[in-house]
């Protein structure tokens, strides 16, 4: 697959700028960045409660999404800044050309849909969760699309990070293999302080690293691993009801899907991510985007050879 590679918009574009990042500056700035946002975002929301004398209360943000949107905002405007005043690069060269945005974007957020759905419906069929009607109503659309926002927002940030900085600076080092897994790596190390977190989670966090950054390198772009993220994670929390990454989501959720029992199918305190079934999508969906990335390359050769 070397001449995919070589032609591939995301590698060459890795390299576009004066310098890339070293590999422990990567691993370092990964977190750094995270942090930075958090304290930036807090100290902005302490200070318009001080000046705006209103009591700070959780029912005053909607269930803290309005605080995800902001520091995970924070979070893109960091990196962008880094990939300009430091690599001298444009923050488009992350994977975000307009060619192709709206069919990737699309295309990532059905995937995303389809995966946590295929979860849902595996855990359910098994006997290892039942499922039951959720607490959306359209009084509270409104609010709903706040959550959808942040989602999409949040989902941008962590590809950003870890599918936009880490993969590229590490490509732009050494070779693809090494910053899939790497990249990968880094992001299952970001939910190392969730609750519920397993040696399992760890793993299934790891290879949906693997998944997005496989998605990025098929559509040479960021869009279609977005929207994956985003999707991933919305269906998770605010469709079926799941734990995310051992969390809560805030907001209404369309349906709920109650464990039985917490085993280690189903994943237990940090949600499905922490299960077997999650391992085995995971690891399907991996073949079938390798196997698709096999099938454009050979594509590609057969028309240069043509």
């Amino acid at each position: 697959m070397n001449s995919y590679f070589n032609d591939n918009r995301l590698i060459t574009d890795s390299k576009s700028g004066i310098r890339s990042t070293p590999l422990i500056l990567v691993v370092i700035l990964s977190f750094v960045f995270v942090f930075l946002a958090q304290i930036l975002g807090g100290i902005i929301l302490g200070l318009f409660f001080f000046f705006a004398k209103t009591p700070f209360r959780q029912e005053n943000i909607i269930g803290s999404n309005y605080v995800m949107i902001l520091t995970t905002s924070l979070s893109i405007i960091i990196c962008f800044l880094w990939i300009y005043l430091y690599e001298k690069r444009k923050p488009i060269s992350l994977g975000f050309h307009r060619i192709g945005f709206g069919s990737n974007y699309i295309y990532g957020f059905f995937l995303g849909l389809l995966l946590m759905s295929l979860e849902a419906v595996f855990l359910c069929v098994t006997n290892n969760a039942e499922i039951s009607k959720g607490n959306f109503t359209f009084y509270n659309f409104l609010s709903f699309l706040v959550v959808i926002l942040s989602w999409i927002i949040q989902g941008a940030s962590e590809e950003i990070l870890i599918r936009g900085f880490a993969l590229q600076a590490i490509i732009a080092k050494y070779n693809v293999l090494v910053g899939v897994l790497v990249s990968s790596l880094i992001f299952a190390a970001l939910h190392l302080f969730n609750p519920g977190i397993s040696s399992l989670a760890f793993i299934n966090l790891t290879l949906f690293g693997v998944i997005a950054a496989l998605l990025a390198l098929y559509t040479e772009s960021l869009w279609a691993s977005c929207a994956l993220h985003s999707a991933w994670n919305f269906a998770e929390g605010n469709i079926y009801g799941f734990l995310v990454s051992g969390t809560h989501a805030s907001g209404n959720t369309l349906a709920f899907i109650n464990y039985k029992i917490n085993n280690l199918i189903n994943g237990g305190l940090f949600g499905p991510e922490g299960g077997l079934a999650d391992t085995l999508i995971s690891i399907i969906t991996i073949i079938v985007l390798v196997a698709l990335m096999k099938k454009k390359n050979n594509s590609i050769s057969s028309n240069f050879n043509l």
